[in-house]
This record gives C-alpha cells, sequence and structure tokens, in this order.
C-alpha cells in the first residue's frame, strides 16, 4: 500500500500567526505557494490559509488568524495515498496537513500534487493508450 508519505512535500513553508495578510501573501508569491499552514511558537498547527483566502481578505494590515481556516483536513503519515486523495475529491478539499504519530506537521498535499502524480501516472502508460484517450477527447469537440 502507497502512503501519502510517498508523495507529500516534506516540511512545509509555514507562517507564524502574527504575520498580516499582506506580508503571507507576499510570501506566497514569492515561494509560489497555494496553501501556508499557521503554526505557533512550538510548532503547533493552528490552522491553514490559502491564496483564496487571502484574495477575498478585506484588510490587508490584519493577522493572518482572522482569516485562516482552523478546521483543515489532517492525515497521519500512513494513511494509504489513494483514501487521501478519495477524501480530498470527495469533500472538495485543496489540501491535506500531514502529521507523524505525534502529530507534529511533517508535510502537506494539495490538488496540485494530486494532478502532478496524476500527470506522472499517465506518462508511465502505453504511448498507444495515450493515442486512443487524445482521440476520444478530440471526438467530444466536433
Amino acid at each position: 500500500m502507497k502512503t501519502i508519505q510517498s508523495e507529500m512535500v516534506n516540511f512545509p513553508f509555514v507562517i507564524e500567526p502574527d504575520m498580516t495578510i499582506a506580508e503571507a501573501q507576499t510570501f506566497m508569491s514569492q515561494q509560489n505557494l497555494r496553501h501556508l499552514p499557521v503554526v505557533d511558537a512550538t510548532n503547533k498547527l493552528l490552522g491553514v490559509v490559502s491564496e483564496r483566502d487571502i484574495l477575498m481578505a478585506k484588510k490587508p494590515n490584519a493577522a493572518i488568524t482572522t482569516i485562516m481556516v482552523t478546521q483543515v483536513f489532517v492525515a497521519q503519515e500512513t494513511e494509504a495515498l489513494n483514501a487521501v486523495i478519495e477524501t480530498m475529491a470527495d469533500e472538495k478539499y485543496g489540501s491535506v496537513l500531514i502529521v507523524n504519530a505525534a502529530n507534529e506537521l511533517t508535510g502537506i498535499f494539495t490538488t496540485i500534487d494530486a494532478l502532478k502524480l496524476l500527470a506522472k501516472l499517465l506518462k508511465t502508460s502505453a504511448t498507444d493508450k495515450k493515442s486512443k484517450i487524445f482521440s476520444l477527447l478530440d471526438l467530444t469537440r466536433i
């Protein structure tokens, strides 16, 4: 069984709760990120903020805690990869935060990571199968 740990982004970028929304937006832009876990000084997970949350924010100088989501999808490193991805799809989650047995944040897995994995899996399929798939897709455009 392949676990979420095998595909997660290890040691994701994080921000602390005293950062402003504008600072978080700049940081996300510089690092090309769409999701940022928010942690306290002891690295305890407090929540997550998404690019969408930041874009919808009305007060850029407010603390990130005013817009962060505190009910987040968290999975253990040992969770089955397919189960995590299925839950993300079913519940429309943009990210899952990965924790170890001590509930310490160790990674993140996003919809972009899932798409990269899908692309990798499709690339490894036979060339003739890909041709048939694209031919079928082309027929739907007629």
